[in-house]
């Protein structure tokens, strides 16, 4: 989502973020792990993720390095990838509704095990 917003199209000088404004689905649940990422640079290995715990005094589980450094290289390959044209229609999320949401909360669920 966030390697599709920031990406900067084919023959295009800005990235669609900043050409638009976009509605991005809600992850209230787990929006620290959004700041984390954030606050890591986007584009991060383990390594920076100890530099990160021993600067911010954070403490996160295995389980939260694990999507963290997924999510990192996930946006590192989507922001390549989404420069080309064929994918400068709507956002990688839209049209998707509440299964896709539902699904999405399902996983992050069983990822961190909670129950519910």
């Amino acid at each position: 989502m966030l390697g599709w917003l920031q990406a900067v199209p084919e023959g295009e000088k800005q990235s669609r973020a900043s050409a638009q404004e976009f509605t991005l689905p809600d992850i209230s649940p787990f929006e620290y792990i959004g700041q984390w990422f954030n606050e890591l640079g986007l584009r991060f290995e383990h390594k920076d993720v100890q530099a990160w715990v021993e600067l911010s005094g954070w403490r996160p589980n295995p389980k939260e390095v694990e999507l963290l450094i997924f999510m990192s290289r996930t946006y590192a390959s989507s922001e390549v990838k989404f420069r080309a044209k064929e994918y400068n229609g709507q956002p990688p999320y839209i049209g998707t509704g509440e299964k896709f949401i539902s699904a999405t909360d399902k996983n992050l669920r069983r990822f961190f095990g909670i129950r519910g």
